[in-house]
């Protein structure tokens, strides 16, 4: 019996071993760090993401800004996160997502084009539009004038000062 219990917690400790292993492509990820200032104050909650200029490669690589507006970008693959990038070049993409107040935060019903709901509407554009602060261009990867290059084996470090866009 006592044989039989070592075998059974042996083969749980084999079968779960292998789960957080990490994949063998995390041994190719170079650090990348991008920072994004608006006239060179530091912007906080910015989604910065990387989009690969080489087809055969479909990870997803992202990071979002400290306070510091400093963005650590990670790598997806599967089901693991690894720190940095593969070796590429790339179109950096950000995106920074506002809330609108609690009196804008309304969802309005489909086709209402009442007063009340186009002078909600009108509001709701104006407060976006004043809390913008990622010019449109780079919001895509296609449009985004922004690329990277990592080279395998260093480090990569990207300043991204929005005022210049």
């Amino acid at each position: 019996m006592y044989n039989y219990h070592l075998l059974l917690i042996l083969s749980v400790l084999f079968l779960f071993s292998g789960c957080t292993k990490e994949p063998p492509e995390f041994s190719n990820l170079n650090p990348v760090t991008i920072t994004v200032t608006n006239n060179g104050i530091p912007v906080e909650g910015v989604h910065v993401s990387l989009s690969s200029k080489t087809p055969q490669s479909l990870r997803a690589c992202s990071g979002v800004t400290n306070t510091q507006g400093v963005a650590n970008i990670q790598t997806a693959i599967r089901e693991h996160i690894g720190n940095g990038v593969e070796a590429g070049t790339y179109t950096v993409v950000l995106v920074k997502t506002v809330a609108f107040p609690p009196e804008l935060d309304v969802v309005l019903p489909p086709g209402d084009l009442s007063p009340k709901s186009k002078e909600i509407l009108d509001k709701q554009e104006k407060f976006l539009k004043q809390q913008r602060i990622i010019p449109e261009p780079l919001e895509s990867n296609v449009t985004s004038p922004i690329e990277l290059i990592v080279t395998q084996n260093e480090s990569a470090v990207l300043t991204v000062d929005l005022s210049k866009y």
